[in-house]
């Protein structure tokens, strides 16, 4: 009978230290993502272009997140150093990063007061604040996708755009 209960809790032991490894690999997974997420708000406020070495060579961006036109890793770089450019003081802040598995989301704030045109806004000295989600899915420590959507007409009226009505057709 006490043969039993060992042989049994070594059975036991085994298959909970088998879960316990697969539990403890997948939150190390999903926290180096997370990671890399970070990595990338860094590189944007730090204005370091190698942060785009942390998308994989076929990376696909969609903005808006529903595009069903992606836009490669190099067109990114490039819409972020025209940023950089227009808007000198763009910075992003992380609100919050949420993993799992292979997929992370993070919630994000921008600023910045555009020094020329902008987005077809003419600079005003206003500073603008807006929000913004995106989604990345990672394999093997690179990203190959990422979906993002950001509040650009708010950001766009705080700026001094104006909507208006389109006019009737008689």
């Amino acid at each position: 009978m006490i043969i039993v209960l060992i042989i049994g809790g070594c059975a036991q032991n085994k298959e909970t230290n088998a879960k316990l490894d697969a539990f403890t690999a997948k939150v190390n997974l999903e926290t180096q993502n997370k990671a890399i997420a970070q990595k990338i708000i860094d590189g944007l406020n730090q204005r370091d272009t190698s942060y785009i070495e942390l998308y994989s060579p076929d990376c696909k961006f969609y903005f808006p997140s529903a595009s069903t036109k992606p836009t490669s890793r190099e067109e990114d770089l490039e819409f972020s150093k025209n940023n950089w450019r227009l808007v000198p003081d763009i910075h992003w802040k992380t609100e919050e990063l949420i993993a799992e598995g292979n997929m992370v989301v993070g919630r994000f704030t921008v600023t910045g007061a555009p020094k020329e045109e902008w987005f077809g806004v003419p600079p005003s000295g206003k500073k603008f604040e807006a929000g913004g989600i995106f989604t990345i899915r990672v394999e093997n420590g690179k990203i190959v996708e990422q979906r993002e959507d950001a509040d650009v007409l708010g950001m766009l009226q705080q700026l001094g755009m104006e909507l208006k009505p389109a006019d009737k057709k008689k």
